[in-house]
Formats: C-alpha cells, sequence, structure tokens
C-alpha cells in the first residue's frame, strides 16, 4: 500500500477477511502493474474502508494511459482481468478500467468522490493518483451552502405536509414522508460535517463517527422510531423528533454561514 487519505471510521465491526483480501488485492497488483499503459491501480470499495466479509468483492480501479486504454476497448491489447466478472482464487474481482486523462478532465458524482477518498493507492507511477485525488477531492462552500439551503427547504416542507398527513389519520403517507425527511437529514449531517454523502446502505454506519450530529441521532432515538407502531400519537412523537433533529441542522447551518 502507498497511499490512503484519512478518514471516518465506520461505526461496525471490521470483517477477520479484510487483510487476506488486501494481500490478494496487493498480489494482483504485482502482476498487473507492468502492462503497457498502467499509470496507477486503486482498491476500492468495502475492502477499503476496513470491512470485509465472505460476500465482498475485491474493487480495483487500474488508470491507464490514453494510449493504452485505447488499445484495450479496442482489445488490441491483451489483459489478464477482464471490467466485470472476472475471479481470482475463486474471489470475485470488480474491475474498472479508466483512461486517466479523461478522468482527470470529467466532473466527478458526490458518491465518487465519496468512494475514492477512501481508496488505497496500491500503485502509481510519479504520484498521478494522488495529483488527481488532490485535483478532484476538495469541498466547495458556495457549492455545500447551496445544497445545505435545498435540502434544508425540502425538510421544512414535507415536515409540515408529514403534519398534516397525520392530522389526516393518512398515517402510512405521513411515515413515508418522515423517511424522506430522515434521510435528507442524514444528508444534511453529512455536508455540515463537511463530509461527503455515502451511499445510503454506509451512511448509518459512518454518522457516528462525525464530529457533530444532532442530539436526536445519540442514543439512536431518531432511528428507533423506524420501529414505532403506526399510530397518531407514536407518528406525532417520531415527527417531533424529525422536527428538532431540523431545527439543530437550521442552527448549525447559520453557525457556520455565519463564521465564514
Amino acid at each position: 500500500m502507498l497511499f490512503q487519505m484519512d478518514r471516518l471510521e465506520p461505526n461496525m465491526e471490521r470483517g477477520k477477511l479484510n487483510k487476506e483480501y488486501k494481500n490478494i488485492a496487493c498480489r494482483i497488483v504485482e502482476e498487473i502493474k507492468s502492462y503497457p499503459g498502467v499509470e496507477g491501480i486503486c482498491l476500492s470499495g468495502s475492502v477499503s474502508r476496513g470491512f470485509t466479509d465472505r460476500y465482498s468483492d475485491i474493487d480495483l480501479l487500474i488508470y491507464f494511459n490514453h494510449t493504452g486504454y485505447r488499445k484495450l476497448v479496442e482489445k488490441r491489447l491483451d489483459f489478464p482481468i477482464a471490467r466485470l466478472g472476472s475471479k481470482y482464487k475463486g474471489i470475485v474481482i470488480d474491475v474498472q478500467w479508466l483512461d486517466l486523462s479523461e478522468e482527470m478532465k470529467r466532473q466527478w458524482t458526490d458518491i465518487e468522490k465519496w468512494d475514492r477518498s477512501y481508496c488505497l493507492i496500491l500503485f502509481e507511477r510519479k504520484k498521478i493518483i494522488r495529483k488527481l485525488f488532490a485535483s478532484k477531492l476538495h469541498h466547495l462552500k458556495k457549492k455545500r451552502n447551496l445544497r445545505l439551503f435545498n435540502l434544508l427547504s425540502e425538510i421544512k416542507h414535507n415536515l409540515e405536509l408529514s403534519q398534516t398527513m397525520i392530522k389526516n389519520k393518512c398515517l402510512v403517507v405521513s411515515q413515508l414522508i418522515m423517511n424522506k425527511i430522515l434521510y435528507d437529514i442524514l444528508n444534511s449531517t453529512f455536508i455540515l460535517n463537511n463530509e461527503y454523502t455515502p451511499i445510503e446502505k454506509w451512511q448509518l454506519h459512518l454518522v457516528y463517527s462525525l464530529p457533530w450530529i444532532p442530539s436526536c441521532f445519540k442514543k439512536d432515538k431518531v432511528f428507533n422510531s423506524l420501529n414505532l407502531k403506526m399510530n397518531i400519537q407514536q407518528s406525532f412523537a417520531r415527527y417531533y423528533l424529525l422536527k428538532k433533529s431540523y431545527k439543530e441542522c437550521q442552527e448549525k447551518t447559520q453557525l457556520l454561514t455565519f463564521m465564514e
């Protein structure tokens, strides 16, 4: 392993297979790094985040120079690992072939930024992958504030809507709306901590590692409310927990804006 950024630790037990999978990834890298056009190789996915079980794949990002990449896609270069469905000693290897020059140009999605921020750089020439990540993995305050404004506006609207649905005894609809509110509050919490928003299945594993979270997240109050019975009293109890979390996110946003 050459390099990995300092990242949030997931709030979950590390799989016992993690070290073994990393060692396998390193052995694969030794076999393919000398192929024509290879500029860098990264380990991504759950293994790079420290969690591995028997269902895990080994996710590899293989960066090629433009000439090598064109030869690959035009099938003029024989490469030992296919893009999808390869196996190494019975373990699925999920591979992405990437044109380094195109990666330098294009805009990464928020999910890609989150995933790449956990990557283990296993091989690179002249620190080229570190330079790529440094150019892409930064936070724009202007964009952060705009995203927060949009999310908090959406939460406010849905809080009013969910309250109306509870009063009208449309409890199934109110719960669906409150699920959306919870998702948006989670997203807001990551943004307020200057963090990329993870994919859904990783959000609860990472939210408790953040420096700041709404008080109702502590002791799982908000998340335990998912198990409440669907009656008016408990629907209102969930609504008020979400409303309190929204207000705390709003206050935190105002504080950050003032400090800037």
